[in-house]
């Protein structure tokens, strides 16, 4: 797999002095802040996505764009991109955690923001690269009443940095017994078991968040490595009988976290449940 498969852009440069921060009452360095967070969410869910042309939808297209990655200087968007394409071209998401984000408002039309944390690339054929730690700096300028990366670097920490904290690998046997769901899934709970042909009987019910009725089903998988397939036998919507669905999913201590595959294999919304003891 290429080099440097996640875009998270960001260069801490020289500033202008802090008068014009000081100058800003705490409701304007907050509405300022709050948009700068905004725009780096944005990104980050591009990133997560393996969406090319989002990851840079934020950049500047000014001729004092400078981009780093871990130590090669880009002089425009342009340029880091075209490098990141064959990468990307085999990807289909990234999962990516931040364990910090700090947004510096300088202006009111200019922040940084700073962070850290770790990720994975899983490609399109389904391999999935070690967690390594990243971070970034971003040097955010408003242009034309959006928020746009001017200046940007991001770099890497070794493999084994992260490997020391990382989850074993997810088993298919470790997602066995009784789980409770928990945010962003509705409350509900559910119950995993193996069935004497090897395959996982899944029995759940849960609450919509947000209101509606309760919806309830068993699903049958077959299940390898962090993958499984799943054919819907019950469901409290009657069409979904007999439909097939494919999830992923990560197991770190009592917690798991599940996606289901959309149709271009990409992963879906986050799901969480802890295991009841």
């Amino acid at each position: 797999m290429k080099k440097a498969l996640v875009v998270l852009l960001g260069l801490l440069v020289g500033a202008p002095t802090a008068g014009a921060a000081s100058r800003m009452t705490e409701a304007e360095r907050g509405r300022v802040k709050a948009e700068v967070e905004a725009a780096v969410n944005a990104l980050l869910s591009s990133a997560r996505a393996a969406d090319l042309e989002g990851c840079f939808a934020s950049a500047s297209g000014s001729a004092d764009y400078r981009g780093i990655d871990n130590g090669i200087l880009f002089r425009s968007p342009q340029a880091w991109k075209g490098a990141f394409r064959d990468g990307f071209g085999q990807l289909r998401s990234q999962d990516i955690r931040v364990d910090t984000l700090d947004v510096l408002v300088l202006t009111p039309d200019l922040a940084t923001s700073t962070g850290h944390g770790t990720f994975t690339s899983t490609s399109r054929t389904g391999d999935t690269t070690p967690r390594r730690p990243f971070a970034w700096t971003f040097l955010w300028r408003r242009e034309d009443g959006r928020w746009k990366t001017v200046q940007a670097h991001q770099s890497f920490g070794p493999i084994e940095a992260a490997a020391a904290e990382a989850a074993p690998p997810a088993s298919c046997d470790a997602a066995l017994g009784a789980w409770e769901y928990l945010d962003p899934s509705g409350p509900g709970r559910a119950t995993v078991s193996k069935l004497a042909n090897g395959r996982q009987l899944l029995q759940w019910i849960m609450v919509p968040r947000g209101g509606g009725p309760t919806v309830a089903g068993a699903w049958e998988a077959t299940c390898e490595g962090a993958r499984r397939r799943w054919r819907i036998l019950f469901s409290t919507n009657p069409d979904g009988v007999g439909s097939e669905v494919t999830e992923e999913f990560e197991i770190e201590g009592d917690t798991i976290r599940f996606w289901v595959l959309g149709p271009d294999g990409k992963r879906g919304d986050e799901g969480r449940a802890r295991r009841l003891k």
